[in-house]
């Protein structure tokens, strides 16, 4: 939710943050963290879980690699990705 609010700061619109939680499967849970932020660029999503790799000046590069292995190690994934509307999507599973 942080690098959420923190992608929508230059924002001259509103700024919206989106959480919700779904149920995909009898087995699965689903979180989001959806913003109208700049969204992400190929080079980023390619890079964004890898450890030390940050777009800021004064990221350390470890939060969502870290985030990344605990759900990992719980059985579940973690993704982001470009909304169409513009913004990003974050989301990731759990199993229940």
């Amino acid at each position: 939710m942080i690098n959420a609010i923190e992608a929508m700061a230059d924002n001259i619109c509103a700024r919206h943050l989106r959480i919700a939680s779904s149920h995909p499967s009898a087995k699965v849970i689903r979180i989001e963290v959806a913003d109208n932020g700049a969204g992400l660029s190929d080079a980023v999503i390619g890079k964004i879980f890898d450890s030390f790799y940050t777009t800021k000046a004064e990221g350390m590069g470890m939060g969502l690699t870290i985030s990344n292995e605990i759900i990992k190690r719980h059985g579940g994934e973690l993704r982001a990705e470009n909304r169409p509307q513009g913004g990003s999507l974050f989301w990731f599973t759990l199993p229940l």
